[in-house]
Order: structure tokens, then C-alpha cells, then sequence
């Protein structure tokens, strides 16, 4: 009788524990900005990541449908610079040739420099995309107008960085905003002079709003695939919508 109790209360704790696990497991995969809001320390925050993402990889979760050419690109080193999209998107579960760097701040130049001159812990790049992240765009258009044409140097700057290290330049639209505002307005009015500046030099685009966005005439992020935040993407919105155009755009950047 005692061992049949034993065995209804650990069974009950072992139930309980995973209905809390699997509703942490799905904040951490939907919204991280929820998740980020939860009232738990940062190293119980980052071992429920940790642990997480590591069973996603060696249980194969993240699989996705291999590109017939991709095998082309699998001897290349590829950087993604950017901010959150850095480490949101975990993308070396996905493409173990592409690394991820966090910089979070509008001009990343130091880092950018850092990076391709450190030959003790990685390789030197191949080509490195160059991504910037709404947060670091002025939401006042008071603000912005001032501040656009040394958005504009900073990244050509970037460009030329790159270029002179004998590195191929891939550049990046900005993820748009899933509301209204001056703030959607200058990403907008950013991603359009990127689209310009990345045709008028022959480079290779991440057209991240195009791959997110409502329509070509609705340009606001889709709310299905946005955290509570409107700003950042859900893991479906990596897995779905931009691991798929991420092959063509790096095969056109070699081609």
C-alpha cells in the first residue's frame, strides 16, 4: 500500500513538473519578450534556454527543407551581425556554416573589426551580413531626419569595412514594427534606401521585411509571427519565414 502511495505522489510531482515545463518551453519558443518578463533569476532564465535549445538540437526539432544547392556553401564562414536577430534567431541550429554576433547599438563598426581581425577563436569570414535592428532607429521622425544621413555613412562605412578586409558585404532590411507610427515610417524610409544602396553597388540583400511583412502594400510585421511587443519575431517566424530565403540570398552573394 505504501509503495502504490509513493508511486500516485510521483507521479503527480513528475505531471506537475512538466505542465510547468512545457508552459515555460512555450514561452521561451513563442515570445521571448514574455518569457523575459517572467519573475525568475537570470541564471534560471538561462539554464531553462540552455537546456531547451539543446534538446530542440540533438532531438532534431529544428528540422527544415535542405536547399539543392546548399551544399555549395557548406566549406564558406559566414557571420550574421546584428542585435536581438543575433541571438533570437539560434541560427547555427539550422546552418552550421553561419555564426551569429550581438551587438546592441546602431553602429557596430568596433565590433565588425574586432571580429574579422581575431584569428584565435574563429576563422575569418567569408561574407558577413550586415544587419540593423529597429530599436536602434529613431521612433520620433523629428529625430530620425536628423539622424538618417549618419545612419546612411555608418552603414556604408560597415559596407566598406568588410570590402576592404576581402570579405563579401551582404546587406539587410530592418524588421518592420507590427503597429502604426512614425516609428514603422522611418524603419520604412531606412529599408528603402537599403533596397537602393544594395542595388546601385551590386550586393546581395536579406530582404528580412519582405519576408515578414503583411503585403507589398502593407509593410507592417505580421502579428501572427510577432511578440506581445510588436518588434520582435516569434521562433516561427525564423523557422518559417527567413531560414527559407536565407540559401538564395548568400548563393547569389558567392555567385
Amino acid at each position: 500500500m505504501k509503495k502504490l502511495v509513493v508511486l500516485i505522489i510521483i507521479l503527480v510531482l513528475v505531471t506537475v513538473f512538466t505542465v510547468l515545463c512545457v508552459k515555460v518551453v512555450k514561452a521561451v519558443q513563442s515570445d521571448r519578450y514574455h518569457f523575459s518578463q517572467m519573475k525568475l533569476s537570470s541564471k534560471v532564465k538561462y539554464t531553462i534556454k540552455t537546456a531547451y535549445y539543446m534538446i530542440r538540437i540533438n532531438l532534431s526539432f529544428h528540422k527544415r527543407q535542405k536547399h539543392p544547392k546548399e551544399d555549395l556553401l557548406k566549406d564558406k564562414e559566414i557571420l550574421l551581425l546584428g542585435a536581438s536577430i543575433g541571438r533570437s534567431w539560434y541560427i547555427y541550429e539550422y546552418f552550421d556554416f553561419i555564426k551569429s554576433l550581438a551587438v546592441y547599438r546602431f553602429d557596430k563598426t568596433k565590433e565588425l573589426q574586432e571580429y574579422i581581425t581575431d584569428r584565435e577563436s574563429h576563422k575569418k569570414p567569408d561574407a558577413i551580413i550586415l544587419k540593423e535592428c529597429a530599436a536602434f532607429i529613431h521612433a520620433d521622425s523629428e529625430k530620425f531626419d536628423k539622424e538618417f544621413m549618419n545612419y546612411q555613412n555608418i552603414y556604408r562605412d560597415m559596407v566598406q569595412t568588410v570590402k576592404r578586409n576581402n570579405i563579401i558585404p551582404i546587406t539587410a532590411t530592418v524588421c518592420p514594427l507590427a503597429y502604426k507610427g512614425e516609428h514603422l515610417e522611418n524603419i520604412l524610409k531606412f529599408n528603402d534606401w537599403v533596397k537602393q544602396y544594395a542595388e546601385n553597388n551590386n550586393l546581395a540583400m536579406l530582404d528580412i521585411e519582405g519576408a515578414v511583412r503583411i503585403s507589398q502594400n502593407n509593410r507592417m510585421l505580421r502579428k501572427e509571427i510577432s511578440q506581445t511587443d510588436g518588434l520582435h519575431l516569434t521562433r516561427e517566424a525564423y523557422e518559417s519565414y527567413l531560414n527559407p530565403i536565407m540559401i538564395p540570398v548568400l548563393l547569389k552573394a558567392f555567385d
